[in-house]
């Protein structure tokens, strides 16, 4: 069994479920990027999580994704989305590029 030291984490859509998942990385000094598509959600997030950086983005956007995982070096990502096939298509990319 493989085993990984998980330093950066990128969560995909910070709906209740990713807000929740988020604050308790920063309280584990992990605090997250945060890619949400509503820009309205972003900013109140934004201003609900200080030691994270939230991005205003769409994370179904190949090339907006590679640019931000290769940017960040991120080690694992978590897709939140409420359409259950995107999410999965969307963890398969980021696990291409390298994610876990």
């Amino acid at each position: 069994m493989l085993t990984y030291t998980i330093h950066r984490i990128m969560i995909i859509g910070c709906g209740n479920t990713g807000l929740a998942l988020a604050r308790e990385l920063e309280g584990l000094d992990l605090p997250p990027t945060i890619i949400e598509m509503d820009n309205r959600r972003a900013e109140m997030v934004a201003g609900l999580l200080p030691r994270s950086l939230v991005l205003h983005g769409d994370g179904s956007d190949p090339e907006f994704l590679k640019h931000r995982l290769e940017e960040g070096q991120i080690d694992a990502v978590v897709v939140l989305l409420e359409e259950a096939e995107k999410s999965v298509l969307i963890g398969i990319f980021a696990k291409s590029l390298g994610a876990r």
